[in-house]
């Protein structure tokens, strides 16, 4: 990732850079960043913030490639992890953004 990161532009390299800095701070001693993905990926779907059907969606894949991703084995091609992960962080953006709408509603209507 850090090579992607150097050789990329703008804004891109910014949230490249600013993933880079969030996989660290999670990360578990001796975990790489793939694995790190990979049980991301996983814990999004097994802690039910969202179903196979529709991470599968969102990410543009069918939803046969998310059959057997509870094993600790799964092993997903790279371009399929790189499209999850994009899907959990549009999913994870979509929510913040729908939980601060919400909360300026909230004060504008108790403001009124």
């Amino acid at each position: 990732m850090n090579k992607q990161c150097a050789n990329a532009t703008g804004a891109d390299a910014t949230h490249r850079r600013s993933l880079t800095l969030y996989v660290k701070a999670f990360m578990v001693d001796g975990m790489d960043e793939i694995t790190f993905q990979i049980r991301r990926v996983q814990r999004f779907v097994d802690g039910q913030s969202v179903t196979k059907t529709k991470l599968a969606l969102t990410a543009g894949l069918p939803i046969t490639t998310l059959i057997g991703m509870e094993r600790l084995d799964w092993n997903p091609r790279s371009s399929t992890l790189r499209a999850l992960v994009r899907a959990i962080d549009k999913l994870e953006s979509d929510a913040a953004k729908k939980k601060a709408r919400d909360e300026l509603r909230r004060q504008q209507e108790a403001a009124a």
